[in-house]
């Protein structure tokens, strides 16, 4: 009789997180990542302690992937390579984006979403613009761009726009970000 086949928790966590990316968070089961493993269920649930974790481990990954996207320089204003990052993220791994923005994993998505801000606005703090300013209006002016990127990416990833490119997609960035970076500047200067 062959010895049975043991699996590394990162090869169950791999096999979850390429279920999710090609198939949704719909499609996670532990039957699903043992049929994928060619395995019983059994070393699922060993390694995986709760789908909570699961979940947690799956958004984190795709974090990751969502920051590249958004630390790519594309126009030479990181502050709207940010934005369009986003966008081409939600365009091009639809399914890790409905995983951590997904109105049904509400706490999931507040998760992610608070993550991935403290890390735009900290690559952000020395941005021209906002640089010196207190981190709470740092924060305020990423939120509000963050608004509407993340109100794009929603209609690119759920097909509204299904046929935009790379440039369309800048390009819409680049005007939409240019004016509020003006707003801000204006408000900014009647402060002082």
């Amino acid at each position: 009789m062959p010895p049975k086949a043991k699996f590394t928790q990162a090869q169950i966590l791999n096999a979850a997180f390429e279920m999710v990316r090609q198939e949704g968070m719909d499609a996670l089961s532990t039957r699903g990542v043992a049929k994928k493993l060619r395995c019983s269920t059994m070393p699922v649930y060993t390694c995986l302690k709760s789908k909570q974790n699961l979940e947690d481990t799956i958004a984190a990954r795709a974090l990751e992937i969502l920051l590249k996207y958004e630390s790519t320089p594309r126009t030479g204003d990181t502050f709207i390579d940010m934005g369009l990052g986003y966008v081409l993220f939600a365009r091009d791994e639809k399914h890790l984006f409905r995983c951590i923005c997904n109105e049904e994993h509400a706490g999931l998505f507040k998760r992610v979403m608070q993550k991935q801000l403290d890390a735009l606005v900290e690559g952000l703090a020395a941005y021209p613009l906002v640089e010196g300013m207190p981190m709470e209006d740092i924060y305020n002016f990423v939120h509000q761009g963050w608004v509407y990127a993340h109100g794009l990416a929603h209609l690119v990833n759920t097909g509204f726009y299904p046929d935009l490119g790379d440039e369309e997609i800048q390009g819409l960035m680049e005007y939409t970000g240019q004016r509020y970076i003006r707003g801000f500047e204006t408000l900014e200067k009647g402060r002082e």
